[in-house]
């Protein structure tokens, strides 16, 4: 905004009442209010494009960073290309020993997963794009979680990643083609509906995440080409977004024919056709947003799950140590969480699940984990943005990568919740480096925020714990650490709920784990 502009501006904006600013300015993109505040002098100018987000522009992953970085007027592109391997060398691995892409750079600190970035530019910015209201933050939470879990997972690697040619063909295209239309069912009628974007009528870092996925799927010849066609409900939000976020651009076409949409567009051209029944995805809408504080002195706090989940127990574990609630027990087995009324409370029918006294649910064990802390017990989190950063990110590395690379190949199959690797000692060596990056990126010190416990604890060690029982040593041949067993027993000692973790009626993951020796 040039001088002569800012004082016109201000020469107009000088005569409005005050709620007449207060609604030029809900008007506004979130670049252009920060332009006109600072040129009325509102708020200190900030330093620009001082963030590089390290990634590629035909990655949707990355461009949620870059898409909320570029609008924000904080952080730029630092091309990071794969394909050459300069994600393996030295000196990006010094920034993130997990060698994964969008990693953000600004100035001596480095973190990684684009949701982490994300709040993490929010934070420091001092964006309303990530709102102190309770509710709504969990509500964008669950939303980044659910865009993570439900339509990455289950829509852009199995439908998206075949035709870009970053996996190969679904080894049962039907089932993912069902599977893909559940999660953006199930997503719709979750967080749509209700105003112009995922949290009502302004933006938040929540449609940051979901913008370049949904986007992909309302490409010219996505119908044809995977068989699932999106609703209307989803092409108007990806228009809405279109129109309120100012460097859109950096998904169509600001990168020439590396633009995510035009490259995403050349593959499709020259994939084959689907050859089945296609159908149509998001046709139902959710019900009203619920916002608002946190219930005051929770005590009956519900986290529907199971003790044996490691998922559930960690968030459970967090709300005993708080004092603000417990688990309420829901059979996976006998199919409790596809009821009628466990699906009013989570459309996603998994665990964990909350349920406030005040009847305010969310799913997602890390929005859960957020909420407690944040709500009841401060210092289980951070209030620096950086050390709140680290905390985050280990939780989403957890989820990713531990999850993926130690659970699912070693815990999992010996407790019958899936099948076994093909090659066992190949699966004991990737564990066992996913676990080594997840030390050198994190255990600096006692914990992952230094000598304090934090939520990451309740997040990772549920699986470690697991993974060290006789049951799945004897069975797969992995031995944990002694580094990671003794930050194991570090948590348990520090954590008076931990005890959950081995006496749960009979079904925690050590009583459950030793019916399998």
């Amino acid at each position: 905004m040039g001088a002569g502009a800012a004082a016109g501006v201000k020469a107009v904006v000088n005569e409005a009442k005050p709620k007449d600013l207060k609604d030029i300015l809900a008007e506004c993109s979130e670049a252009d209010r920060q332009k006109l505040l600072e040129a009325l002098g509102g708020v200190p100018a900030k330093p620009k494009a001082a963030m590089k987000i390290h990634g590629m522009s035909v990655s949707a992953n990355a461009m949620v960073c870059l898409l909320l970085a570029k609008d924000l007027g904080c952080g730029d592109l630092e091309n990071c290309d794969l394909m050459s391997g300069a994600h393996l060398k030295p000196e990006f691995i010094a920034k993130n020993p997990f060698h994964q892409i969008p990693t953000m750079e600004d100035g001596d600190f480095c973190c990684a997963e684009s949701n982490v970035i994300a709040r993490y530019m929010a934070s420091t910015m001092g964006s309303d794009l990530y709102p102190a209201d309770a509710k709504l933050r969990a509500r964008i939470g669950f939303a980044m979680d659910a865009t993570g879990g439900q339509i990455y997972d289950k829509v852009i690697v199995p439908l998206v990643y075949p035709i870009l040619g970053f996996a190969g063909p679904n080894a049962d295209p039907a089932k993912a083609l069902k599977d893909a239309k559940e999660a953006l069912d199930n997503y719709t009628k979750t967080f749509f509906g209700q105003g112009k974007f995922l949290c009502g009528d302004k933006l938040t870092i929540a449609d940051y995440k979901a913008i370049p996925y949904l986007l992909l799927c309302t490409a010219d010849g996505f119908d044809k080409k995977t068989g699932l066609a999106v609703s209307d409900h989803v092409k108007t939000y990806c228009k809405n977004c279109s129109e309120a976020m100012s460097n859109f651009s950096c998904l169509t076409d600001a990168f020439g024919d590396f633009s995510m949409m035009k490259f995403f567009a050349a593959k499709l051209a020259d994939a084959k056709d689907f050859d089945g029944e296609k159908v149509t995805a998001g046709e139902e809408v959710g019900p009203a947003i619920v916002t608002g504080a946190a219930v005051k002195d929770e005590k009956g706090m519900k986290i529907h799950g199971m003790p044996l989940s490691a998922n559930c127990v960690g968030p459970v574990m967090a709300a005993m140590d708080a004092g603000c609630g417990a688990l309420e027990l829901c059979d996976l087995m006998s199919g409790a969480q596809m009821t009628p009324e466990f699906l009013k409370k989570n459309a996603f029918h998994t665990v964990p699940t909350m349920e406030t006294s005040d009847g305010f649910c969310t799913g997602e064990s890390a929005t859960i984990l957020r909420y407690v802390a944040e709500n009841y017990s401060p210092d289980l989190y951070a209030a620096d943005p950086k050390a709140k950063a680290k905390i985050d990110w280990a939780i989403d590395a957890t989820a990713c990568v531990i999850y993926s690379k130690v659970a699912k190949p070693l815990m999992y199959p010996v407790f019958g919740f899936g099948p076994a690797p093909e090659d066992q000692a190949a699966a004991n060596k990737s564990a066992t480096e996913a676990l080594d990056m997840y030390e050198k990126a994190f255990l600096k010190g006692k914990f992952v925020n230094g000598d304090k416990l934090s939520i990451a604890e309740y997040k990772v060690i549920p699986f470690l714990f697991g993974v060290m029982q006789p049951a799945v040593e004897k069975k797969t041949g992995f031995t944990l650490s002694d580094r990671m067993k003794k930050y194991v027993a570090d948590f348990m000692a520090s954590s008076k709920s931990s005890g959950m973790l081995e006496s749960a009626g009979g079904f925690s993951i050590k009583e459950y784990a030793a019916t399998k020796e």
